[in-house]
């Protein structure tokens, strides 16, 4: 080896072993500042002093005597940190990409974002909420509602005796008088046009479906129930309708703040389109994917 590569060698080791000594002589480097809202930092990644007081104040609101000494304010700072730890294992293993479970959660925290974003979005315009009430009129449409009155037969006994009120009624004089004769139902029927939904509740599926189905002014066959029996007599009808904007203007305002909350996620994803780089492979949509064979002894019971 000649005399030249041999004192480079010795020139590098020489600067090496300079800087080396150098690097003793300073110490440790010296930590970053502590962010004045963070209660702890680790591996570069600041805990909030707001998410360590969240943590205190669920732990306090589950102790009888509200009372948080430090040896519990120390547990709750030690399971954040460790907490803080597991997240950045889990992201050096890669589980934000490979774990399903994972990947939904976070699809789902995002979303959660967007749509709380648009919920806090200041209240619309009142020509804004009229437009999209005119322009989709059926996303508001009322449910039908019906007037019905009853009468109710208690006893084994109901089902046969209301058939034989039934066959005597000619006129409504004749139903007034047989409701204000019959036995005093243990429910309260409602009264005035109301949802089915509401007959449902009190008279239960098969008079509710008699009464969807009557005309106006008819009486239903005896209705056999728990107790006894109904006749169910409908008063009026209407199908419901488009609600007004007045009265449908809490509906409207939800359908406007869902439609923004779509709007800016769709902006979000055109935006991260925009600036990401996808690579299709040339068949990607062209080509079959085979569905796999289910293994029944891997489906979880």
């Amino acid at each position: 080896m000649s005399a030249r590569p041999l004192w480079l060698l010795g020139v590098g080791a020489a600067v090496g072993a300079a800087l080396a000594s150098l690097g003793l002589a300073r110490g440790p480097r010296p930590a970053p500042p502590m962010p004045a809202d963070a209660v702890a930092v680790v591996n570069g990644a600041p805990i909030a002093r707001a998410t360590y007081a969240a943590a205190l104040a669920a732990v306090a609101g589950d102790r009888r005597d509200g009372a948080v000494d430090p040896a519990v304010r120390q547990r709750v700072l030690d399971r954040l940190i460790e907490e803080e730890l597991l997240v950045q294992r889990g992201l050096a293993l890669g589980l934000a990409r490979l774990d399903p479970r994972v990947r939904a959660d976070l699809v789902a925290a995002v979303l959660g974002e967007v749509v709380a974003d648009a919920a806090l979005a200041p209240t619309p315009a009142p020509a804004e909420l009229a437009a999209l009430h005119d322009a989709e009129p059926e996303r508001f449409r009322r449910a039908p509602r019906l007037t019905v009155t009853t009468a109710w037969f208690a006893g084994l006994d109901g089902e046969a005796r209301a058939a034989a009120a039934r066959a005597t009624i000619v006129d409504d004089a004749g139903w007034a008088a047989l409701r204000g004769g019959g036995s005093r139902p243990t429910v309260v029927v409602p009264t005035g046009a109301v949802p089915a939904s509401a007959l449902l509740d009190v008279l239960g599926p098969t008079a509710t479906r008699a009464a969807l189905t009557l005309p106006v002014g008819a009486i239903s066959a005896p209705v056999v129930t728990s107790g006894g029996a109904w006749l169910v007599r409908v008063e009026a009808r209407d199908d419901g309708g488009v609600a007004a904007l007045a009265d449908a203007e809490p509906e409207v305002l939800a359908a406007w703040r869902k439609r923004e909350g779509d709007r800016r996620l769709r902006a979000l994803l055109d935006d991260e389109r925009r600036a990401a780089r996808i690579q299709l492979a040339p068949a990607a949509l062209a080509a079959p994917v085979a569905a796999a064979e289910v293994d029944v002894d891997e489906v979880p019971r």
